[in-house]
């Protein structure tokens, strides 16, 4: 596909996801197009991008502050009293990151948030079940 596009000569640049294009990153190394990854993580040194020789950016995610300012968020949209965070699957490092940083910015403002930990199909549920 990417040599495809490359041969056309109608490509600039490629502004990619890392978390959804593990299945080109192989093409993506060779390519010569220029390539700007938006990276919920902070690329480890081996990965295969970073030893890429054409122009390659790589733009992060302060997942910390996106927990913060979630949280925050919520407290300047009025009086609440319940906090709940629903995270993606565990072991994604941005989402991890996030959850923390909105649970210790609850405890910091004097709240106990709970954390959704069960199939997606039950989301109603705890949801209705939250303190009001």
């Amino acid at each position: 596909m990417l040599a495809r596009i490359e041969s056309s000569g109608e490509t600039d640049g490629i502004i990619i996801s890392d978390a959804h294009a593990r299945d080109l990153i192989p093409e993506l190394t060779t390519t010569r197009i220029p390539l700007a990854v938006v990276s919920g993580t902070a690329f480890r040194t081996n990965h295969p991008l970073i030893r890429r020789t054409n122009p390659t950016v790589v733009v992060h995610n302060d997942n910390a502050a996106i927990g913060r300012l979630g949280f925050r968020h919520f407290c300047d949209c009025g009086k609440f009293n319940s906090f709940g965070f629903v995270p993606t699957e565990r072991g994604v490092i941005w989402s991890d990151e996030r959850e923390e940083a909105f649970l210790r910015a609850a405890r910091a403002a004097g709240f106990q948030a709970k954390v959704f930990r069960k199939p997606m199909e039950q989301l109603g549920a705890w949801l209705r079940s939250l303190p009001k």
